[in-house]
């Protein structure tokens, strides 16, 4: 398994910091290697990383970040298969403007995903778990993508997209089913010759910490 660049930072700075229970001190530091990795400022790698759950960390906030309530019964699949993707060179290639179209939708699902989530609607989170902006962009970097997020949605995931850059692909999934599509979607992937991984992982997930001796 390849090691994510943008997760490099987090895990450097837990294990520097052993002796230090406050991870979110951490976080300032942990942008600046962030910054250095992927080209850019931001905590979408290292904010969720660092301090577990849903995490809302736009550049406006940081380095503070605001926590989103969890839906219950909600699991992610998360398949990372084994390809390579330049994070910052995938930054690089983004457009630099988009259609008031474009962002008034994107904004319009990102708004209806968090009341999803406030409101534990399943139903919701459907509906608005879509990326309109930087997933078509970013969709052809990932060569299994396509058949991985067809294999998810067809298994009845809530929704499928990409996690940052690539090359990780994320499902979410009411937690009865969520086995039964990261199954699908290493079906899938391996389907086209490509080796993979995948877990599952409820949403609430703990962030990162150096576990014990046994």
């Amino acid at each position: 398994m390849t090691l994510d660049r943008g997760l490099a930072p987090t895990l450097g700075f837990v294990v520097a910091n052993i002796f230090l229970p406050d991870v979110e001190r951490l976080l300032p530091y942990a942008l600046e290697g962030e910054r250095f990795a992927s080209g850019g400022l931001h905590a979408d790698n290292v904010a969720p990383s660092l301090l577990g759950g849903l995490v809302l960390c736009p550049a406006s906030l940081l380095p503070g970040t605001v926590r989103l309530p969890v839906p219950r019964n909600v699991h992610a699949a998360l398949l990372h298969p084994e390809l390579q993707v330049d994070t910052a060179k995938a930054r690089r290639m983004l457009q630099r403007s988009y259609s008031m179209d474009q962002w008034l939708t994107q904004q319009g699902y990102l708004a209806g995903f968090i009341a999803a989530c406030a409101a534990g609607d399943t139903g919701l989170i459907a509906r608005t778990l879509k990326d309109v902006v930087i997933e078509p962009q970013r969709a052809e970097s990932v060569s299994c993508f396509a058949e991985v997020r067809d294999a998810a949605m067809r298994r009845g995931a809530l929704g499928c997209s990409l996690s940052g850059s690539g090359p990780s692909v994320f499902a979410l999934a009411e937690t009865s089913n969520a086995a039964n599509i990261a199954m699908a979607m290493e079906q899938a992937c391996r389907g086209m010759g490509i080796q993979c991984q995948s877990w599952v992982s409820p949403l609430d997930a703990p962030g990162a910490f150096v576990e014990a001796a046994k």
